[in-house]
Parts: C-alpha cells; structure tokens; sequence
C-alpha cells in the first residue's frame, strides 16, 4: 500500500438550477470545448432528431420531466445558461444516448460492486467514452441548503448534469451506470436524471430499488448499486420491464448487454459486431478474476483488474482499438467511508488520487 494525493471535488451549493449554472465556473477555460463538444454531437445527430418520431418523444420527454423530474429539468436550464446553449439542445444531447441504435461515441463502460473486502463494500467503474469527455471528466460535490447534512459526490462531464457516470452519497449508497442500447423507448426517468434523483432521496440499495421499481423509464442502460451494509444490485432498465438481481453478499458485474430473457428481444443490434465481443470478452473477464479470487480482495487488488489487459475483447482497460471502447476514467467507491478513488484516464498509467469525503480525515490508499 502507499499514500496517494487527497484531492477535494468542487464544490457547487445552492438550488438544482444554480449548481447548474455555477458548473461553468469550474473551468471556464474549457467553456467553448464544452459548447463544441454538445453542438457537434447534436450535428452528428440531425438527421435523427429531425425526425418526426424523435421530436415528439423529446416533447413529451420534456413535459414528463417538467411534471415529474423538475430538479433536474432546473439543473438543465442552469448548465444551458452557464454555457450559453439551449436547454432544448441540451436535453436532446443528453437522450442521444438512449435514442441512437449503437452510440457513435462508444459509450460502453465495465463496472462491478463487491459486497465484501479488506476496505469493506467496494463499486468500480471504467468509463469508456469519447475521448474528447476526457479532459472534461470532474469530480463534484452537491450540496442543496434545504438538506446540509445531505451531500452527493458525483463523476461528470463538464455540461451535463449530476451522476452522468457514477456517484456516491453521504449515507454511503453509490451507483454506477453502463450503456445498453435499446430498441423500444418509451417515456419515463433519463438514466442520468434517475441515477442523481436516487443520490438524492434513497439512503440505501433497498431503499433505490423501490425508487427504481415505482417509477416508468426511458429504457435501456443497467445500473449496479452498492451501500455501507455491503447489499448490492444490478439493475436493467427496460421501457416496459426492468430486470433486478440482488444479493447481501458477492459480486455483481455488467458490461454493455442484457442478461434477462425479458429484456434480450429489446436490445439494439450493435452498429459493429465487435463492440457486442468486447461487452461479453470485458465481463468474461470480470467474472474469472473474481471466481479465481475468493479471499477478501483490498482496493488495490480491484484497481489492478480495472487497469489490466487482457487478449482483445478482454482488456478492461481499453485503448481505443479497433472495436474497442476507449477507457476515459477509473473510479473505485467506498461506502465505508463515503470516499472516492479516481484515475482520471486510462487506468493503467496508476495515476490514482483520493477524494476525501468531508471531515474525513483518512481514506485507505491503493
């Protein structure tokens, strides 16, 4: 074990729309990447989204949201302000993921949550993702005035809201999320919009899993949980059905494919065949290294097996290859102590550093 740099999140405090809007301070250098990366996506896109089918279900998308998801609505409107683009545009950015049939930016992703280590329960998460969200990548801290003892500790891109990849709350519950493409939509809770609304309101996997079981979803994409106690769940977010696994002890692990039978016959046809290997070579090897691995497993151990390479559709760590994801970030989370280990680029370059939660005065060390 050796000591790695304590690094504190940014800070945003105030009401949903206002840490919104106060985003934009955090790198105001990056404001015209920010603004570029969202218009040449929705560039890529503009044949998709002017399509009768897709401005309709953006309308009734937003109506849902206004209705049913404000806080969120609210954070929109404050990033599209603090970035100086439309909340609209904004909105059917952050949809394109769910809405296109294999996403152009390679939007895959490995995670597992172990309920069990030497640092107690554990989630990890490799973001595969557009390149240019690399440099975008921040960890930051929300905290709303009307709760002061309630905070969430998200990983972002600059310009899109809350949990856009992953997160963990003062209770200790966090959640991650990966891509899985699917071919009936319907209106209901954004992935993104649900993973941060559950940040907010649920203090435990129990308590997520009956947020996530009362409400409709857009569908597509799974979420794996874990809280202090060391429960743990894999969720798979359907339009009309979702799919829930859950244990008190183990381990769980997604990639980017559906493992229900319900849900099989709803997922999209990959844009290229190899991506759909890669999903099952990353889980694949996910699964040997925790059958191999039955003793308690410390954070370091974890951290290897996200920064490790395997043959080609079983690296974890991905280099943007030929049908390969491109591997942006790794994050451990630990319940325990409501902390955070983070590598901001690919895992294997060890650059780890730990985020502190507030007042804690030691977080264990890779």
């Amino acid at each position: 074990m050796h000591s790695l740099p304590i690094q504190s999140p940014h800070i945003l405090f105030g009401n949903a729309f206002q840490r919104g809007e106060q985003q934009s301070s955090i790198a105001p250098e990056l404001g015209s990447d920010v603004k570029k990366t969202i218009t040449n996506r929705l560039e890529r896109s503009k044949a998709l989204l002017a399509k009768n089918e897709s401005v309709a279900f953006l309308k009734a998308q937003w109506a849902f949201s206004e209705k049913h998801a404000a806080a969120h609505l609210d954070e929109v409107c404050g990033l599209a302000k603090g970035y100086d683009v439309s909340p609209r545009d904004l909105f059917a950015y952050l949809h394109l993921g769910a809405m296109e049939d294999g996403d152009p930016e390679k939007d895959g992703c490995s995670v597992a949550v172990i309920s069990d280590t030497k640092n107690g329960p554990l989630l990890a998460k490799n973001r595969d993702f557009g390149a240019e969200h690399q440099k975008l990548q921040r960890v930051v801290r929300h905290q709303d005035p009307l709760d002061k003892d309630l905070w969430c500790m998200f990983i972002t891109s600059l310009g899109s809201p809350g949990a856009y990849s992953s997160g963990i709350n003062s209770h200790g519950l966090a959640v991650a999320d990966t891509a899985v493409g699917c071919s009936k939509l319907g209106v209901g809770w954004l992935r993104y919009f649900l993973m941060t609304e559950i940040l907010w309101k649920a203090a435990s996997v129990d308590e997520a899993l009956d947020l996530i079981s009362s409400v409709p979803h857009v569908g597509g994409g799974a979420l794996v949980l874990v809280d202090k106690s060391g429960k743990i769940a894999s969720v798979e977010l359907g339009n009309e059905a979702i799919h829930i696994e859950r244990a008190d002890t183990g381990v769980l692990t997604h990639t980017n494919h559906y493992f229900s039978e319900s849900l099989i016959p709803f997922q999209c046809k990959e844009s290229e065949e190899a991506y759909f290997a890669s999903s099952v070579g990353r889980l694949g090897a996910m699964n040997h290294f925790f059958a191999q691995n039955q003793s308690p497993l410390a954070v370091a151990d974890v951290a290897d097996l996200m920064s490790s390479h395997g043959s080609r559709w079983q690296s974890l760590c991905c280099h943007g290859d030929i049908g390969d994801g491109y591997t942006i970030s790794s994050a451990i989370f630990s319940p325990a102590n409501a902390g955070l280990q983070f590598c901001a680029e690919k895992p294997c370059s060890g650059n780890w550093a730990v985020y502190n939660a507030p007042d804690l005065k030691a977080v264990d060390a890779l």
